[in-house]
């Protein structure tokens, strides 16, 4: 498990990619501007709740936030469906789909 300072740097690496504010995100969230520099500064470990606030809001597991070994199928289980409780073969006839639709995008363009 990741210390509070690892996670609140994750939690910036994030938003920072995803180009979201992080201001905008604690508000949207209903948390504490100080909420990240107090895991920074303190090393004040946040709320199960505030992780998961924060995981959905970004879009990640909260197991990503926390530095756990997530399986990739894992990750874009939870990034397509919201949750990781799918079976492997829908995940892969999702992926299908997003793939024709990539390939209908693309010959559109030409």
């Amino acid at each position: 498990m990741r210390n509070p300072k690892e996670i609140a740097l994750k939690i910036k690496q994030i938003a920072k990619e995803k180009e979201i504010f992080i201001k905008t995100m604690l508000s949207d969230c209903e948390l504490s501007v100080n909420t990240l520099s107090s895991m920074q500064s303190r090393g004040t470990f946040p709320s199960l709740e505030t992780i998961s606030k924060i995981a959905d809001y970004l879009g990640v597991s909260t197991d990503y936030l926390l530095g756990r070994d997530v399986s990739i199928n894992t990750q874009m289980k939870f990034a397509i469906f919201g949750n990781d409780d799918v079976d492997d073969e829908t995940l892969e006839d999702a992926l299908d789909v997003a793939r024709a639709a990539a390939q209908i995008r693309a010959q559109r363009k030409k």
